[in-house]
Order: C-alpha cells, then sequence, then structure tokens
C-alpha cells in the first residue's frame, strides 16, 4: 500500500500523520484559522519528514530543520538585494563585434594549422587519420571543454552535458554534411564514406555516451568510463595506418 501524497509506504503514511498530529495539535495552534502559525507549522512538517539521508544538499535541509526548531523559516523569504554586485554584460552589439572579431581569427589560426598538417606528419610520424580525429579537435573546441567545465563545476550538469553533446551532433548532422556540399560546389571530391572500422568506432561512441547520459545522471565512474572509452578511440587510431583507412 502507497501513501496516496507522497507515493511511500505505510512506514512514511504513519509517520506523517503523527508528524501532523503533534504539529496541529490543540497545544501547537489554539485557533485554525491563524493562516500565519497554520503555514509556519506545515513548513516544519515539510522540513522534518525528510530522510536526510536520502536526499542531497543534505546540509541546506539540516539548517532549515533547526530554524523550524526554532520555530523560523527564512530560506523561502526573499533575499534583500541591496548588497548584491551589478554584474556588467556586453552589449548586443558588442557582444557580435567580438563574435566576428573571434571568427575571423580562427578562421586565420584553422588556415595555418590545416596548411602545416603534412609538414607535421612528416616530421613527426603521426598519421593524418590521427591528427584529424584527435588532435585537431582537442585544440579546436578548447574553448568549448573550457566552458563544460566551468559550468559543471558550478554545479549545472544539464548545461555541461548539453554543451558537450551538442558540439558532436553539430559536426555529425551539420557540419559534415555542408562540407560535402561544399565540396562539391568548389569541385573537391569528398564523400561521407567510412571505412568498416571507423564506422565501429562511431558506433560504440554514440552507444557509451547515449548509455552514460540516458537516466539523467552523472557521476565520477561515468565520468572515467568516458575518459577511458576516448582514451582507447585514440590508442587505436595511433597505431591504424592510414593507408588501410583509405
Amino acid at each position: 500500500m502507497r501513501h496516496p501524497l507522497t507515493g511511500g509506504g505505510m512506514t512514511v503514511g504513519i509517520n506523517d500523520a503523527a508528524l501532523l498530529a503533534k504539529l496541529l495539535c490543540p497545544k501547537q495552534i489554539e485557533d485554525f484559522e491563524d493562516y500565519d502559525i497554520l503555514e509556519k507549522k506545515l513548513r516544519q512538517f515539510h522540513v522534518k519528514r525528510k530522510n536526510l539521508d536520502a536526499v542531497t544538499h543534505k546540509s541546506l535541509f539540516e539548517e532549515q530543520a533547526q530554524e523550524a526548531d526554532d520555530g523560523i523559516i527564512t530560506t523561502s523569504l526573499p533575499t534583500d538585494g541591496a548588497n548584491d554586485k551589478v554584474e556588467e554584460h556586453l552589449s548586443v552589439t558588442g557582444s557580435l563585434l567580438v563574435l566576428v572579431v573571434a571568427t575571423v581569427l580562427v578562421s586565420f589560426c584553422a588556415d595555418y594549422l590545416v596548411g602545416s598538417i603534412d609538414d607535421i606528419v612528416e616530421s613527426s610520424g603521426l598519421s593524418k587519420t590521427f591528427l584529424g580525429l584527435i588532435v585537431i579537435p582537442i585544440v579546436g573546441n578548447a574553448a568549448e571543454h573550457v566552458t563544460a567545465i566551468i559550468v559543471a563545476m558550478k554545479d549545472k550538469m544539464d548545461l555541461a552535458i548539453g554543451v558537450a553533446v551538442g558540439s558532436s551532433l553539430q559536426i555529425a548532422i551539420f557540419v559534415t554534411p555542408f562540407m560535402v556540399l561544399i565540396g562539391w560546389i568548389i569541385d573537391v571530391p569528398m564523400s561521407l564514406y567510412f571505412s568498416t572500422f571507423e564506422t565501429a568506432i562511431l558506433f560504440v561512441s554514440v552507444f557509451i555516451t547515449n548509455l552514460v547520459i540516458l537516466d539523467g545522471e552523472s557521476n565520477w565512474l561515468e565520468g572515467a568510463m568516458l575518459i577511458s572509452t576516448y582514451l582507447i578511440i585514440a590508442l587505436a587510431f595511433f597505431y591504424y595506418p592510414d593507408n588501410v583507412l583509405n
């Protein structure tokens, strides 16, 4: 049998009934039309019924529980914004100008980087596939990596996952097909043909990523699994020769 309000078991229901009987007894509330006292008691009930060992941000609930014991609930009151610092933001025009300048600089850097790939291959012995799939994406997506780490440190994991997964989706379903069309227009041979090895790597990557983010939760073990998968793929392409892929 389930508790009709919370969905918990009979233990939860009995505990709620006992707690409400204690908080709403005539000794605690003489007049049930006194809505201020009634609201305070119901807030105390909300805090006290929490199982502090089964929720996140335990310290917040402990603080609320202490305030409830004192008969004071302040967490729901609006904070005084007089001492808050006003953050300055760029205007729309300034933001667009910075974006355009950054895009132009990145395009020059990308052109220089691509032009130096052949020299790097000859001097280092690394394959073009390894440079294109591992080295260049790390350098080119450095800003997105930093953004994802910063928002994750601020406990905004949904935004961090959105930045990481969104970048991959953008490359897979927009940039790559668009480059094929541009190559067709400028008469440069490009195609979406992938070898068996590359197709297998793509399938495994998508499968593991979907498995990790499907439940909407994350922990250090899932992060370690993703990093380990990336390192395995990097080692595979490091030792896999270009002539086999071609």
